[in-house]
């Protein structure tokens, strides 16, 4: 049995002033969860019964040896403790948990060694070889939004923990619980390479005794027809938050300090395929964070079937050491692209509906993808005019849409959670000015920032001149490119709201650790909720995801202007 952590980060100091929203927080995966070994035979068990206890060892054996016999053995087993299931079902006694705990063990093994010896392919099924030749056991899969090509690999969900959940969303039933890993070797608009989503794999039989291997979405299926009754499956909506938290591991100081590593999981992505109709939810994650930081509140989320039924979830990640404007210049044309590619022709009113939610620096993302930018952020870091300024047409045409923009007419709502507006006195301490310089930006941009700069003598802000502004710079209370923020105006059909954390301490300043109260409020808003939490656990704060689903519920009841 193998187990993983989720570190905290190892520099004191980093947590302590830039909040990462990873926190400090433990996963541990278990697994995968292979079957235990099944007791002898027993007398007074019936034919079936013992004859799958009997397989079942002669199955063992020849995986310990590597025949890929077991395969076909392991189904015998399955298949033959499936009738016993079948018909004890709702009974309580010997029979009827040997039963279950043949047929859940073998069908765990059959998955585990039929992907092991490639005899199991999501889209032809389950290859068996037998004494009178090949055969196969159809696949037929309910409820997915995924396609029978996306199962590319599985991992048996065993034990788990993880502090980053509020709550375990698992029931037990029939079936066994799966972890679905889609993989490419290829980038595809708003698809990450590798992307996690659960299963409940079932074997029955039909009514002419042939067998098929039921692959369901227990987010959206809660039974399977056996016979003339419905019965559960066993369902765990968790385990992929929980496997995505304790294989994350420190990728955000990562991010934080190289810019230019950035991956294939970096840019906006859909955490399920396109679902027309649904309303995107757009998650944007704060400083030394990624999109883990939301676990709690997606998991809290997509258990809710009002919720489900409207939204859908897409998250932003993004490398939080560059600055945030160019951030959310990415996540403005990104999110541009993929409103063409999924709706060219403007027909799915949902996607003129969008929902943006961010978290501390993500707030300020998500701020200037609502906001006119007329000529505020340019004058706060030059005093010529744009078309006025000498340099390569690459670096000048980077530069003008970094600070010239207009609103994203799809987004309507945005919630902001612990964003400093006014930015974060810590910034400015020694302690900031320091954990910026940790921040490497590529050669050749650091060359194109310096050419502009030589070419444009006394132009440019010294926030701007010195080098390019990391995101902490930009954190600055008195930086001039913040204040530019400050005062672009918000589009008149978007709603606000701001989710502001606080210490009970009365001795001290109203804070939540990095962001002052004062910093975090924002005028305007239709509504502002005060959470007595800390930074980096405001996010996924009971009190927040609670005004976050009352705030989606009103959005699915509220029609808004497609243009602005």
């Amino acid at each position: 049995m193998r187990s993983s952590k989720f570190k905290c980060i190892p520099i004191a100091v980093l947590l302590a002033f830039l909040g990462a929203a990873s926190g400090c927080h433990t996963s541990r995966w278990h697994g995968p969860a292979l079957a235990r070994p099944i007791a002898g035979i027993t007398e007074g068990n019936s034919p079936n019964l013992l004859a799958a206890e009997s397989a079942y060892y002669a199955a063992n054996r020849l995986e310990s040896a590597g025949d890929e016999g077991c395969v076909d053995a392991y189904f015998e087993v399955a298949k033959s403790s499936w009738f016993e299931v079948r018909n004890t079902m709702g009974l309580v006694d010997a029979t009827s948990v040997r039963a279950s705990q043949l047929y859940h063990s073998s069908l765990a093994k059959l998955i585990w060694t039929g992907k092991r010896f490639d005899r199991l392919d999501p889209v032809h099924g389950l290859s068996l070889h037998g004494l009178h030749g090949s055969d196969h056991v159809a696949i037929q899969y309910q409820g997915f939004v995924w396609q029978p090509g996306d199962f590319n690999d599985f991992i048996l969900v065993g034990d788990y923990s993880s502090d980053k959940l509020l709550t375990t969303y698992r029931s037990p039933g029939l079936g066994v619980p799966l972890l679905v890993i889609r993989k490419r070797e290829f980038d595809e608009p708003m698809r990450r390479r590798e992307q996690l989503f659960p299963a409940t794999v079932v074997l029955r039989s039909e009514p002419d005794q042939s067998f098929t291997l039921d692959f369901c979405d227990p987010i959206r299926v809660a039974g399977i027809d056996i016979g003339d009754q419905t019965v559960a499956i066993s369902r765990d909506l968790s385990a992929p938050f929980a496997y995505r938290a304790a294989k994350n591991g420190n990728s955000a100081l990562q991010a934080f300090r190289l810019p230019s590593s950035t991956g294939d999981d970096d840019g906006l992505y859909a955490i399920e395929p396109y679902q027309p109709g649904k309303i995107p939810i757009i998650f944007v994650h704060g400083l030394l964070s990624d999109p883990t930081t939301w676990i709690a509140m997606a998991n809290e989320l997509r258990v809710r079937p009002d919720i489900l039924e409207q939204y859908q979830f897409w998250a932003f990640e993004y490398p939080t050491g560059e600055p945030f404007v160019r951030s959310a210049l990415t996540l403005r044309e990104e999110l541009a692209e993929s409103i063409r590619i999924f709706d060219p022709n403007g027909q799915d009113p949902a996607l003129s509906n969008m929902v943006v939610i961010g978290h501390s620096m993500g707030g300020l993302v998500a701020k200037l993808q609502i906001t006119t930018s007329h000529h505020s952020l340019w004058n706060a870091i030059a005093n010529r005019p744009f078309d006025q300024i000498a340099g390569a047409d690459e670096t000048l045409d980077l530069l003008g849409r970094l600070v010239f923009f207009e609103p994203q007419p799809a987004i309507k709502r945005v919630v902001m959670i612990a964003t400093p507006h006014d930015g974060a006195e810590t910034a400015q301490r020694l302690v900031g000015r320091i954990t910026s310089l940790f921040v490497k930006q590529p050669e050749d941009r650091q060359a194109s920032h310096q050419r502009l700069v030589a070419e444009n003598p006394a132009v440019f802000s010294s926030e701007f001149r010195k080098r390019i502004p990391t995101s902490i710079d930009l954190l600055e209370p008195d930086s001039p490119s913040l204040q530019g923020i400050k005062r672009l105006p918000i589009a008149s059909c978007v709603a606000l709201h701001s989710v502001i954390g606080y210490n009970k301490n009365p001795l001290c300043k109203p804070t939540d650790g990095v962001v002052s109260v004062e910093s975090a409020r924002h005028p305007g808003v239709e509504s502002e909720l005060f959470v007595s939490a800390g930074h980096t656990k405001v996010q996924s704060h009971p009190a927040t995801i609670e005004e976050v689903l009352r705030i989606l519920r009103l959005h699915a009841t509220t029609s808004r202007p497609r243009n602005l």
